[in-house]
């Protein structure tokens, strides 16, 4: 297994998990443009905070953070908010409630992340090893926490972030907030760390 940053090349790979592990299923031309414009496009096309996991040099997993919220937000109702409504318009006004939600909360220094594994290299430490190269990318930024959305009924997603310490910070609309110091996220995956 090797962790290295995204490239460009990986574009198509990024967009097959995103739509594979989507819980809402929809693998079909539109429901694939739709759930990686709102999904992972932004986080690949504008920012450096991608990374891949490959094995056998096949991308089998991907951890993405926006940094800047600012431009996130910006971009998203830009450029990729209009596509997603066209498509979906349930999941378009999701979207928009997510952007409000993580604007309340977004402060100077904190990111917020995706990760997804395809379900074949789940449990084996690919997930650690994304989390601790996006921990330490994020460090060398200046940043110091990570905040994300899981599904509360995600049951595994939810431990797995419990796992390495995220916090449980509030609940809406069947999603859990959670947030980590990125300084604790890393302590929690260093490779010295008997998980």
């Amino acid at each position: 297994m090797k962790i290295r940053p995204y490239t460009r090349h990986d574009r198509t790979a990024v967009q097959d998990i995103c739509v594979e592990t989507s819980f809402l299923k929809e693998d079909t031309p539109i429901g694939r443009a739709m759930l990686t414009a709102l999904y992972s496009d932004y986080y690949t096309d504008m920012t450096d905070n991608t990374f891949v996991a490959t094995q056998d040099g096949q991308v089998v997993g991907y951890i993405l953070a926006a940094d800047d919220f600012q431009h996130f937000r910006d971009s998203m109702k830009k450029l990729y908010l209009p596509l997603a409504k066209k498509l979906n318009y349930k999941q378009y006004v999701s979207q928009l409630y997510v952007l409000k939600l993580f604007g309340k909360i977004q402060q100077k220094g904190v990111a917020h992340m995706h990760i997804d594994i395809t379900e074949n290299c789940q449990r084996i430490g690919v997930g650690r090893q994304l989390l601790h190269a996006l921990a330490s990318h994020l460090i060398g930024k200046g940043l110091h926490s990570v905040v994300l959305l899981c599904a509360s009924d995600n049951v595994k997603g939810c431990n797995f972030y419990r796992k390495y310490g995220f916090i449980e910070q509030s609940r809406h609309f069947g999603c859990t907030l959670f947030s980590a110091t990125l300084s604790n996220l890393l302590a929690k995956t260093s490779q010295n760390v008997v998980q």
